[in-house]
């Protein structure tokens, strides 16, 4: 499970006796990336000097606020030099803040809309702080619409999180909404629910509970995490997938590793990425361009052997897992036999279901039966149908196979449907897609159509 930190502080003078130990109990912790961010010229450039120093921190460059009375021509010109580095990955942390008034107004204003100016000029996203402005936060945003960006350490309501998703930004929060008296900040994430969210600490500040009034760290992010999941109804594993995307997303940090994944985790399955191999062409898989899942690199330079997964599978516990996958970027049932010989393995380690994910067609393409085999060791099947007939689907999916392929989907389902324990079906509502006739399709054969969003994430 990954975690990433989108706000934190990590210049600040609290650390100076053991910085490089909170990053390392941090990234012990499944904590990816620390976004380390500024408040003035100088705090900006130390965490860029973070950031080159630590390749888990990122750095964000602003003017707060608080400072913006300083944010004049010559400032500005620096944080422009500093946001060229590589690293960064956002303008802030800049905004408006009402309630202490370090700066005037008018001058907080004006800062706030130079800075917003600023990153459209960079493409960069901002890292906004809001407190006691929000009408003024909204009204200075419009004028700069389509602007990525955050609301860090989100203090509105469910109405004005409302407000802000619409404008296409993300809520970050933090460790207050573990305290016993944030029902507000709660009901403002349960609004918002996980498809804007991002997770933070705001370290050395607001440390979540049971750790409130001792200083913050990263690491309490999950803290925050099991929180959400708590508030949205989702499992941790599920948080922490949903928010990693979505700051890979926002901050466009690289998500290359160095090694491709064959086992990685999702939602709250376990999957198994065995072959690249597909013999459809669909406009929306990623193995079109990225080969990328949140943080993970699926593209295989080789087909693991069975042995090869086995090791891999040591570094987890299966039976903690709902759900085991066959599914990566390929096609799972081009490798049939080696398929049945690691289910038998995961039945050995007690998986508690197995489940293979399919285009349904590998057995024409291999000619053989692919469905009998399965029998007794695979518990369930997600066929992606896609469309209402074979000229459709030849249409979107572009198959090898041709006007074949879909023939032999829909009796791979009707042969799976007799044998094995579990069938459904699914379809992704790209543009052009007809979902009413694959509804449609999915209810002739008696099965349920799991309807998937497209998005355009790279």
């Amino acid at each position: 499970m990954y975690l990433i930190e989108t706000h934190a502080h990590l210049d600040m003078a609290q650390f100076d006796e053991d910085r490089t130990e909170v990053i390392g109990r941090a990234v012990a912790r499944g904590v990816r990336r620390i976004v380390s961010v500024g408040i003035d010229v100088a705090s900006s450039r130390a965490a860029v000097e973070l950031a080159q120093r630590f390749p888990a921190v990122y750095a964000a460059v602003g003017i707060h606020p608080h400072d913006a009375k300083s944010a004049d021509d010559r400032a500005l010109a620096q944080i422009e030099q500093l946001a060229a580095h590589p690293k960064v990955v956002a303008i802030g942390e800049i905004g408006l803040d009402f309630y202490r008034d370090h700066s005037p107004h008018d001058q907080q204003r004006s800062a706030f809309a130079a800075q917003l100016e600023l990153a459209g000029r960079l493409g960069l996203p901002v890292i906004i702080h809001d407190r006691q402005a929000h009408e003024d936060v909204l009204a200075i945003l419009d004028q700069h619409p389509c602007l990525p960006g955050v609301m860090h350490c989100f203090s509105g309501g469910p109405q004005l999180a409302q407000e802000v998703i619409s404008r296409g930004l993300y809520l970050s929060f933090t460790g207050n909404i573990t305290f016993k008296n944030a029902d507000r900040a709660r009901r403002a994430l349960a609004a918002a629910g996980p498809d804007r969210l991002l997770l933070e600490t705001d370290c050395p500040f607001m440390a979540p509970e049971p750790h409130r009034g001792s200083r913050n760290e990263p690491c309490h992010v999950e803290l925050v995490a099991a929180t959400a999941a708590k508030v949205l109804d989702l499992s941790l594993v599920e948080v922490a997938a949903r928010t990693t995307d979505n700051a890979y997303e926002l901050f466009g940090f690289e998500r290359r590793e160095a090694e491709p994944r064959i086992v990685y985790e999702f939602k709250d399955a376990l999957y198994l990425n065995i072959t690249n191999r597909c013999g459809n062409r669909c406009p929306w898989c990623a193995r079109q361009s990225s080969y990328i899942v949140g943080p993970y690199l699926l593209k295989l330079q080789r087909e693991p052997s069975p042995v090869e997964l086995y090791a891999a599978l040591d570094n987890y516990d299966v039976t903690q897992y709902p759900e085991l996958v066959f599914c990566g970027f390929g096609e799972p049932l081009m490798r049939i036999d080696d398929l049945l010989q690691i289910a038998r393995e995961l039945r050995r380690r007690r998986a508690r279901s197995i489940r293979v994910n399919t285009n349904g067609w590998a057995g024409l393409a291999l000619g053989r039966d692919v469905v009998e085999p399965l029998v007794g060791l695979i518990d369930e099947v997600w066929v992606s149908l896609n469309a209402p007939d074979a000229a459709n689907y030849e249409q979107l999916c572009h198959p090898e196979q041709g006007l074949k392929a879909y023939e032999a989907l829909i009796e791979f389902v009707r042969r799976a449907r007799e044998l094995l324990p579990k069938v459904a079906l699914s379809a992704v509502d790209y543009p052009g897609a007809d979902i009413p006739g694959a509804q449609r399709a999915a209810r002739d054969l008696g099965l349920p159509l799991h309807v998937r969003h497209y998005s355009q994430r790279p």
